[in-house]
């Protein structure tokens, strides 16, 4: 092998300057044996005793917590300075909640963010080791007030274009109002599963002044070709002409998404994963709520409910909001 890759967690145990390369004494190594000469190096596992340890005592697994409620994460240390704490909704992606804070008083007053899952978890670990940390034993809830504006349909995987291949400009999230009074939806994003994670950009930020009235909805296309003309709540992602980039649907061989629907301040307001392989994905076929318009309303596939293959910018039955 020409390389050696370790991960953040696996590199704290490296030895200094022990990595080598071995040149063998074979007769025409390159042409007999190997292009390339091995590499070795040691690591030293036995520091990890040293190192310290982190402990979640809460919360730990059941509990329910409300948005806007102080809560105290509390953990135990040995041998740790500084403690970094994170969060997540879904396992997947993790968000900070406090860095560097001082291990030994082992809590944290945490202010509930306005968000809804039944799969959260902390996470407390050692701001020098990330290998040094702890995990809720088991998931627990977040609830807040049904929200006013959500995610009502969406399309994953479009029908193929003239060409034969998916017309991916026709991907969309249509957000939907249904409260009596407007929203103000500047700088709100739209990601999937890989900005999200910040690996990449927001695949569409809404700019300022974009304002969404009662009872109505604003659709994003992936790209400018799908937007209808003289649409007024329309438009497509200003991600520099990348689209929205979702996943293909798990039955035409691709791994699924996540749509998101995401605050300025960086809390998720409402989101859909469709990458379980029991959720089928056709393609042409959007999710839609159900009831339609529900922000507490189940996915299922739009034609379940009206027929209609996919209905951007109109309610499931194919009218005008």
């Amino acid at each position: 092998m020409d390389h050696q890759l370790a991960t953040n967690e696996l590199a704290a145990y490296h030895v200094a300057n022990s990595t080598k390369v071995l040149k063998p004494s074979i007769v025409s190594y390159k042409s007999t044996t190997s292009d390339h000469y091995p590499i070795f190096s040691n690591f030293n596992f036995g520091s990890a005793a040293q190192s310290g340890s982190v402990k979640v005592t809460a919360p730990n697994g059941g509990e329910t917590l409300n948005a806007g409620q102080t809560f105290n994460i509390t953990w135990t240390s040995s041998n740790v300075s500084q403690v970094n704490i994170t969060y997540t909704l879904d396992g997947t992606v993790w968000r900070s909640v406090a860095s560097g804070l001082t291990a030994s008083t082992g809590r944290y007053a945490w202010t509930v963010p306005s968000e809804s899952s039944t799969l959260v978890r902390v996470r407390v670990a050692d701001a020098a080791r990330a290998d040094v940390a702890d995990v809720s034993d088991g998931a627990f809830t977040l609830t807040r007030p049904v929200p006013q504006v959500f995610i009502n349909e969406y399309l994953a995987q479009p029908f193929n274009g003239s060409s034969g291949t998916p017309d991916y400009d026709q991907q969309f999230v249509e957000i939907y109002n249904s409260g009596t009074t407007s929203v103000d939806l500047s700088g709100w994003m739209i990601h999937d599963a890989k900005s999200y994670s910040g690996l990449e950009a927001a695949r569409h930020t809404f700019v300022s002044g974009t304002v969404l009235p009662a009872r109505k909805a604003y659709v994003v296309y992936s790209g400018f070709s799908a937007v209808p003309v003289g649409a007024q709540y329309a438009t497509y992602a200003n991600n520099n002409g990348y689209g929205l980039r979702f996943d293909r649907g798990v039955n035409q061989g691709g791994a699924g998404d996540i749509v998101y629907l995401v605050r300025p301040d960086g809390t998720v307001q409402d989101s859909h994963s469709y990458q379980s392989a029991s959720v089928p994905v056709d393609s042409g076929y959007s999710f839609n709520r159900s009831p339609d318009l529900s922000p507490t309303g189940t996915w299922v596939q739009g034609y379940s409910l009206f027929y209609y293959s996919s209905t951007p910018g109109k309610k499931a039955n194919n009218t005008a909001f």
